[in-house]
């Protein structure tokens, strides 16, 4: 994903909220939902899945 794919995350619906960390369940601008777990916005994996939702992770 490119760097502003990271703006892509719309509604948290379930997780939590900390100053420069997402983690949780988020409604994704254009793909469905997504299981979030991101620190660094700068380098994403997004991994689509079979099971109706996607996962957006960090990357070091």
């Amino acid at each position: 994903m490119q760097n502003d794919d990271a703006s892509a995350l719309s509604w948290r619906t379930n997780g939590i909220g900390l100053p420069g960390y997402h983690l949780g369940w988020f409604q994704l601008k254009q793909d469905g939902k997504a299981l979030v777990a991101v620190s660094n916005t700068q380098q994403l994996l997004y991994i689509p899945t079979t099971l109706g939702f996607s996962l957006l992770l960090s990357t070091p």
